[in-house]
This record gives C-alpha cells, structure tokens and sequence, in this order.
C-alpha cells in the first residue's frame, strides 16, 4: 500500500511540473493567445482610415464648348459589389445598380476600380 502511494505521489509531482514547464514555455502563449487578438489594431496609428474623398475623373472625350454644360456634380464612391449577377456602388450614401440615376448622372457600368457614368451625353469614368 505504502508502494502505490509513493508511485501515485511521484507521478502527481511528475505531472504537476510538467504544468508548469508548459506554462512557461513559449510555445504555450500561443496556445493561450487570444485568437481575435490579429484583427485588433495594437496602436491607434494602425488603425486604417477610410480614404478621402476623391473628385471625379474624366476619361478624355471630345470637348464641346457650350455654354449649356453643367459641371459634373461631386460623387463620392464609398463601396463597390461588382464580381457579380447584380454590380452596385455606393454613391453619396445612396446603393445604386447600374442603371440607375444619382443626382442626374446616370450609371453604366460597375468595375472593381471604376464606375462608368453617362452625363450629358458623355460617357465618363469616375474612380474612387
């Protein structure tokens, strides 16, 4: 009896440093980590900014002088879906599909780093 005591009080100490040895291990911190800590910025300079808004950009089309034509109006695009059955944008907080009409300009066609825009009878590409 006094045998199976030791043994059973030789293997408890035997496992408990094996704990401890783990625990201070470097491979137990990843074992511990926090698994969302990758997506949470360490500093605030990490943290990402959306980009500024950006004006419009023309493609180069005929120029027509008349006194008529009114300034593209500001758009500014905050997202693009266009990898799929139903391109949309975010235009001026508004989703819109090609084919719609924002602010008298209407949208042609939804890229992955453009959007293609008819205004006033021009055909124009704006990226954000």
């Amino acid at each position: 009896m006094k045998e199976n005591s030791l043994i059973s009080g030789g293997l408890l100490k035997f496992v408990f440093v094996l704990i401890i040895l783990f625990c201070l291990s470097s491979k137990s911190e990843a074992f511990l980590k926090n698994p969302f800590e990758p997506q949470i910025p360490a500093k605030e300079s990490e943290i990402i900014a959306p980009p500024p808004p950006v004006q419009p950009e023309t493609t180069k089309t005929p120029e027509v002088s008349s006194e008529s034509e009114l300034p593209l109006p500001a758009l500014t695009i905050t997202g693009v879906v266009w990898n799929s059955k139903r391109p949309q944008a975010i235009i001026n907080e508004n989703v819109v599909d090609v084919g719609d009409e924002i602010e008298g300009v209407k949208i042609i066609g939804i890229k992955k780093t453009a959007i293609d825009v008819m205004f006033q009878g021009r055909e124009i590409t704006i990226e954000p």
